[in-house]
């Protein structure tokens, strides 16, 4: 699990892959389940406004659902 972090990878890429069109869980709905805020960042220019609004929350633990497209080069975090 990537130290310990969270990470989705795709092990089979092509035009016939089985992954393809797959989403992982909504993890702001599972999030505010468990009692969370819990906010999505589908548009990299909202991105300073969101870990804005995180960084607000004091009293409940906070999950940024941050959506890339597939092909983007993201470390696992």
């Amino acid at each position: 699990f990537y130290n310990q972090r969270y990470s989705n990878t795709v092990l089979h890429s092509g035009p016939d892959a089985p992954a393809k069109g797959t989403r992982v869980p909504d993890f702001v709905k599972l999030s505010e389940a468990m009692g969370c805020h819990a906010i999505r960042c589908e548009d990299p220019a909202d991105l300073d406004k969101v870990i804005e609004e995180a960084n607000s929350i004091n009293d409940r633990p906070v999950v940024i659902d941050f959506i890339v497209h597939e092909d983007a080069m993201v470390w696992p975090m």
